[in-house]
């Protein structure tokens, strides 16, 4: 199967959030999967700090997620200008929060899929 551009989220989407009461040096090494998928991803993008960058890189090896391109440290507004500006234009965003979500695809017009809501926004959906 293949979707074409891909955009996404990483926490909530290939694996587990944070959770809250957890020591994150420790955490980030193994965080447990949740969406693992051998469709290529075009695009990662994540929050996280650029010096997890080694482990991000691991945990996505390890689990056979294939990308082009992990952006790290990247917040949410920027994500939006970063999709806007993308050539070729994503046909797709996965992402983890619904609000998140809502707010890419009335922000870019990509459709976006929500993994914690499962809603897809999309034209309709106004």
């Amino acid at each position: 199967m293949n979707l074409g551009v891909v955009i996404s989220d990483l926490d909530g989407v290939f694996c587990e959030d944070a959770p809250l009461a957890v020591i994150y040096d420790e955490w980030i090494n193994d965080p447990k999967p949740n969406f693992l998928t051998k469709m290529p991803i075009h695009t990662i993008v994540t929050a996280r700090k650029e010096r997890f960058r080694k482990q991000t890189e691991e945990w996505l090896a390890r689990y056979g997620v294939r990308y082009s391109q992990l952006v790290m440290e990247i917040d949410f507004d920027d994500r939006i200008t970063m999709v806007n500006r993308m050539r070729p234009r994503p046909n797709i965003i996965f992402e983890s929060d619904d609000s998140h979500a809502r707010k890419l695809w009335k922000g870019t017009r990509v459709p976006t899929i929500c993994f914690d809501s499962t809603k897809i926004y999309c034209r309709g959906t106004d």
